[in-house]
């Protein structure tokens, strides 16, 4: 488990080393290279951000579930066994 966090710890470094070279060259083009196609390129590094975020916000979500969804069936494996215990008979349940 811990090569995982160390893993995910590299992609974290990397995922924003990428986003700072993104916002380096959008300043880089504000200030130094102002011609007709400095709009297109500033508004194109500032799509690419944005894609990056939406990727980064997505992805948590798969994450999530994959998650939630072992967790849920961990716990109706527990639960079932449990329920299936000679703690429980069937007149406990009567009624």
């Amino acid at each position: 488990m811990q090569e995982r966090f160390a893993g995910e710890e590299h992609l974290q470094r990397r995922k924003r080393a990428n986003h700072l070279g993104i916002v380096d060259k959008i300043s880089r083009e504000y200030k130094n290279n102002s011609d007709e196609f400095s709009k297109d390129i500033i508004l194109t590094h500032i799509d690419s951000i944005l894609k990056y975020a939406q990727r980064f916000y997505k992805r948590q979500f798969i994450n999530w579930k994959v998650l939630s969804g072992s967790m849920v069936s961990k716990f109706s494996d527990i639960l079932s066994s449990h329920l299936k215990s000679a703690y429980y008979s069937k007149k406990d349940y009567q009624r």
